[in-house]
């Protein structure tokens, strides 16, 4: 079994983009025979179909011309790092009386491991709204288009709280990223 399944989608992507194939990163065959040939395809190894947006492919294309258990491995260390960030972040608005009781839920997260075991990049996500809300940065939450259901999501919150100076900055970020 491949470890990190859903960093497997990412190598794709991200290969594909470093090989200078692009154009044809929503092209499920092409998507499938790229992991295919990079990757064990069997019962439990399924094949993928492109669903990430393609800025997934260009952050990640950089580790896809590692091995895929190296780029696995910095990917990883990365997300840790990312959640140690923003538990850092949120670490400032608890008081000290419970500055424990914090730090140990935020080791002991187990949600946090699954993202881990599976390659996830949930932890980066985390860093991305943590930064987001804690500044009001519509740019950096504007990450979050890489799950776009979270972007919605969040633009929601901040268009019923009337903060346009936040949406704005989410549709500059989305546009951004769009071009």
């Amino acid at each position: 079994l491949v470890r990190g399944w859903d960093f497997q989608q990412f190598y794709v992507a991200g290969r594909l983009v470093a090989d200078g194939r692009a154009a044809v990163l929503y092209d499920a065959d092409a998507f499938q025979a790229t992991q295919r040939s990079l990757l064990p395809v069997d019962e439990q190894n399924i094949l993928f179909f492109p669903l990430y947006p393609p800025m997934i492919g260009l952050a990640v294309a950089p580790l896809a011309k590692l091995p895929y258990l190296a780029a696995l491995s910095i990917w990883s260390v990365l997300n840790i790092a990312c959640y140690a960030f923003a538990c850092r972040l949120l670490a400032r608005a608890v008081g000290r009386r419970y500055r424990w009781v914090f730090i140990l839920a935020a080791v002991g997260f187990f949600p946090l491991f699954i993202a881990l075991r599976a390659g996830q990049m949930t932890p980066i996500l985390f860093l991305f709204l943590v930064i987001g809300l804690r500044y009001r940065s519509g740019l950096a939450l504007s990450l979050l288009a890489c799950k776009p259901q979270l972007a919605v999501g969040t633009f929601l919150y901040f268009a019923l709280r009337r903060r346009w100076s936040v949406c704005g900055g989410m549709i500059l970020g989305g546009l951004a990223q769009a071009a």
